[in-house]
């Protein structure tokens, strides 16, 4: 809860009442003191009157639900009240009261919060600082550039882990990440200058550290205060590593993917880290080409155990068509002798029709052309060189051609047959 007030006042009293349980009520804003001055500080002859702002926070007991604060000479502004359940409460009534000042109070100008927004981490700190000392832009802090930063020699030495005499970013930044550092400069810039900040403020900031807030919670309250920051500040442990970039536990310089959390080694040099490699210890070019090496291997196994596994009726046509390939393009060891040409004596005709065609001339000579028609051959098959085609698994051709006879034969060594 919070309660603004206008102009400053005499008093302001916070109640609660009924309801059940035990809490805790916290009030926290400004008030001012009366100081005199001249007169020796106190009232009289030639005396004056100042009012001094200043800071207050008052809590009440933690008994039960009956509490009474009551705070004198409020400052105008905004009041935070905080009730803090310390058992189980419930139906608890609250009241706020106030009324104005009888001395002649100016008002303050109420102090803005600072926007968490605007609060920068550790990383955008370290690379604030070390750009500006940074001058000429070398990735290096020199003795030089380090005079001109004004930097004490004392913090020198703390920040150069090397001892090299220069200072690189990643010992600036590991020097503004230590936890110390970063939980004081945090809480100054979320706390506005006040003396506590809000657990809700704190989760929602990028720290690079990892912290445990509540357990330094002395009064049990929901903020964390200026002397729970110290004792904060001194059980802290600093996880950050800047030499470390993904965080993984391995430094940079030792880590074969510093960028990759996941992994650290490469022990094949192959470019794909242990964890997701294959065979860490081989190279995964030669596992691919293995494997392939296996495939063509394997499928020569596949095409033998094929074959070896025909009928005999397939058989017999492979064969054949083997024998055919090997005679069509001159491959194997009977190519040359398989379907090799020879001359082929035709028969002559094993009879001959006797013509009842009388001329008118005397009997002489016929003509050739005359004799080529009185010739009526037989029917002879196709010579054994020649090739016909596969068909429903029979070598097969048409002989002659055109003439719609046709031959057939189960091997190339077969002679020819007429289909039937």
């Amino acid at each position: 809860f919070y309660a603004v007030l206008e102009e400053p006042g005499n008093m302001f009293w916070l109640e609660t009442y009924g309801g059940s349980g035990d809490i805790m009520l916290t009030i926290e804003g400004m008030q001012y003191e009366i100081e005199f001055t001249d007169g020796g500080g106190r009232p009289g002859t030639g005396f004056g009157i100042e009012t001094v702002p200043r800071e207050v926070e008052l809590t009440s007991g933690k008994d039960g639900t009956n509490h009474q604060v009551s705070l004198e000479f409020p400052l105008n502004g905004r009041f935070d009240i905080t009730m803090t359940g310390l058992s189980d409460a419930e139906e608890i009534s609250i009241v706020v009261r106030w009324d104005e000042s009888d001395f002649p109070v100016d008002p303050i100008e109420p102090i803005e919060p600072v926007d968490p927004s605007e609060v920068l981490t550790c990383q955008e700190r370290a690379e604030g600082a070390f750009t500006e000392a940074d001058v000429n832009g070398d990735g290096l802090v020199d003795d030089r550039e380090l005079m001109r930063a004004d930097v004490e020699e004392d913090d020198v030495s703390d920040i150069d882990l090397n001892d090299d005499g220069m200072l690189e970013y990643r010992e600036v930044l590991q020097a503004f990440c230590t936890c110390d550092v970063e939980l004081n400069d945090a809480f100054d810039d979320l706390s506005g200058g006040g003396d506590s900040v809000p657990y809700t403020v704190l989760v929602n900031h990028d720290w690079a550290n990892v912290y445990d807030f509540k357990s330094v919670s002395l009064d049990k309250d929901d903020a964390l205060s200026d002397e729970e920051l110290d004792l904060l500040m001194v059980l802290c442990e600093t996880t950050f590593d800047a030499f470390d970039g993904d965080g993984d536990g391995v430094p940079d310089e030792q880590d074969a993917f510093p960028e990759d959390p996941t992994e650290t080694k490469d022990t094949d040099g192959d470019g794909v880290g242990d964890n997701s490699d294959i065979v860490a210890s081989v190279s995964n070019d030669i596992i691919y080409a293995s494997a392939g090496m296996v495939f063509l291997i394997l499928a020569g196994f596949l095409v033998g155990f094929l074959r070896t596994a025909r009928t005999p009726t397939e058989d017999g046509m492979w064969d054949g068509q083997d024998a055919m390939s090997e005679a069509a393009f001159g491959d194997g060891e009977n190519s040359n002798n398989l379907y090799q040409k020879e001359a082929v004596a035709l028969p002559e005709a094993p009879f001959s029709v006797e013509s009842t065609f009388e001329p008118n001339e005397p009997t002489g000579t016929p003509s050739s052309f005359v004799e080529s028609l009185l010739e009526t051959p037989s029917m002879q098959g196709p010579s054994p060189e020649l090739m016909g085609m596969m068909l429903d698994g029979v070598e097969t051709i048409e002989y002659p051609t055109g003439s719609g006879q046709i031959w057939i034969r189960p091997t190339p060594e077969s002679t020819w047959q007429p289909k039937p």
